[in-house]
């Protein structure tokens, strides 16, 4: 009973890889620009997002969104994404 005790550590590592492979790696947004609608640099104003970068622990890489819109953190399941 000792020895799996011993051994139950393992299972936080082996529970975060997995967590890695199923949802991807964790990027943070580093840097954006947004279109101006006239409010300047008010931190309430709702921004149309036009290109973010984020950076992870594989590099970074630019996205461009659609929908105008930029989450904080991003997951990524490719090792080094590419620029969309």
């Amino acid at each position: 009973m000792k020895s799996v005790r011993f051994f139950i550590w393992i299972l936080v590592p082996v529970a975060g890889l997995m967590a890695l492979q199923i949802f991807g790696a964790p990027f943070i947004r580093w840097n954006y620009t947004w279109r101006d609608d006239g409010q300047g640099h008010n931190p309430y104003a709702p921004r149309w997002y036009l290109a973010c970068t984020y950076m992870g622990f594989t590099g970074s890489f630019a996205a461009y969104p659609r929908d105008g819109q930029c989450p904080l953190i991003r997951f990524e399941k490719t090792i080094a994404p590419e620029v969309r």
